[in-house]
């Protein structure tokens, strides 16, 4: 079983656990939202665009608080943040690599 420490921003740790038959996680190239007074509904799916008409699968179902989502969509964004500015770092370092290939 994968263990995962997290601080929740609060003096309280958390420790989550994922189950040996959920490590391997799940694909997919699509997701819908839906939303009611108090909740979020994520669905996330597995869109086979070799076929038509296209056909897809849901992989998985959250339902999360509105107050869950807006953490979730802080973390994505510094998540995505960390990405881009790793990803532009090493294009940099390419084209660095590649000019004193080049002789430049």
């Amino acid at each position: 079983m994968d263990h995962h420490t997290e601080g929740n921003g609060d003096d309280d740790e958390v420790i989550i656990t994922v189950p040996a038959d959920m490590q391997a996680g799940v694909w997919a190239n699509w997701a819908a939202i839906n939303e009611s007074d108090h909740e979020f509904t994520i669905d996330f799916a597995r869109v086979d665009h070799s076929v038509e008409p296209n056909v897809g699968v849901v992989v998985a179902r959250v339902g999360i608080s509105a107050r869950m989502l807006r953490q979730l969509l802080e973390r994505l964004d510094e998540a995505w943040s960390l990405f881009a500015d790793n990803l532009a770092e090493e294009l940099r370092d390419a084209d660095d690599r590649e000019d004193d290939s080049n002789g430049r």
